[in-house]
C-alpha cells in the first residue's frame, strides 16, 4: 500500500468519525428537544387544569347567587358549562396522562384537546343564546354574567390552543389532522361526525338547552367510551 493510498484512508476514517459524530449529536438534540416540548406542554396543561378548576368553581358561585333570578334556559346555559367544564378537566388529564406514557399518541393528545377547546365553546354560544333571547326577563342580568366570564373561557382556549401549537413542534411529529375532525375524539364514528356536522335546528338546540337530559345521555355516554378504550 502506497504511502498516499494510507493518507486516503486515514482522511476517510477521519471523515467517517466526524460524520457519526455530527449525526450523534443531531439525534440527541432532537431526542432532547421533543423531551423539553413535551414536559413544556404538560406544564401547560396542568396550569390550564387549574385554570378550568377555577373557572368550574366561579360559575358554581354566581349560580348560587343568582339562583332564583335566572331564567330556566339561563340556569340550564349553566349546568351545561359546568358538566362543559367537567369535561375540559377529564380531556386535559387525559392528555396529560398519554404525553405521560412511555410511546404517547400525539394524534390522540390533539383530539383531546381539541375536544377541550370545544367544550369553552360550547359554553359561550349557551350563553350567547340566552342574551339574544329578546323575550328574555333576565337578559341584563345574565349579559353581565357572561361578559363577567367570557375572559376566563377565553384564556381557557387560548392556553389549549398554544398547547396545540407546541404539539407541531415535536420533531417527527405528523402533522395535524384535516379540520373535518378536529374536535372528535378517535370512538367517534364516521357517521356520528356526519351526523355532528350537519346543519343545527335552532329549535331542537333550545329544546336541549331546556332540558337537558340529553346532553348528561350522551355526556355520560362518551366518557364511558374512553374509558372503556
Amino acid at each position: 500500500m502506497t504511502k498516499e493510498s494510507k493518507h486516503i484512508i486515514l482522511s476517510l476514517t477521519f471523515l467517517l468519525l466526524f460524520l457519526s459524530t455530527v449525526f450523534s449529536s443531531h439525534k440527541t438534540q432532537r431526542f432532547t428537544s421533543s423531551d423539553d416540548i413535551t414536559e413544556l406542554v404538560i406544564a401547560s396543561l396542568n396550569q390550564t387544569i387549574s385554570k378550568v378548576n377555577l373557572s368550574s368553581s366561579n360559575f358554581s358561585d354566581l349560580l348560587s347567587r343568582l339562583g332564583s333570578n335566572l331564567s330556566h334556559r339561563d340556569r340550564c346555559a349553566f349546568d351545561d358549562c359546568l358538566e362543559l367544564f367537567d369535561d375540559t378537566v377529564f380531556d386535559l388529564t387525559t392528555a396529560v396522562s398519554e404525553l405521560l406514557s412511555h410511546s404517547p399518541e400525539l394524534h390522540n393528545v390533539k383530539m383531546f384537546l381539541s375536544a377541550a377547546m370545544t367544550n369553552t365553546r360550547t359554553c359561550l354560544d349557551g350563553f350567547a343564546s340566552s342574551n339574544n333571547d329578546e323575550n328574555s326577563n333576565n337578559n341584563n342580568k345574565t349579559y353581565g354574567v357572561a361578559e363577567s366570564l367570557k375572559e376566563s373561557l377565553f384564556n381557557i382556549s387560548s392556553h389549549v390552543s398554544d398547547s396545540l401549537a407546541m404539539l407541531e413542534d415535536i420533531p417527527g411529529n405528523i402533522p395535524g389532522s384535516p379540520e373535518e375532525d378536529v374536535g372528535f375524539p378517535m370512538w367517534v364514528s364516521g357517521s356520528d361526525r356526519n351526523l355532528l356536522q350537519d346543519p343545527v335546528d335552532e329549535s331542537k338546540v333550545n329544546l336541549v338547552r331546556g332540558g337537558s337530559k340529553w346532553y348528561r345521555q350522551l355526556h355520560n355516554h362518551r366518557r364511558g367510551r374512553i374509558r372503556r378504550s
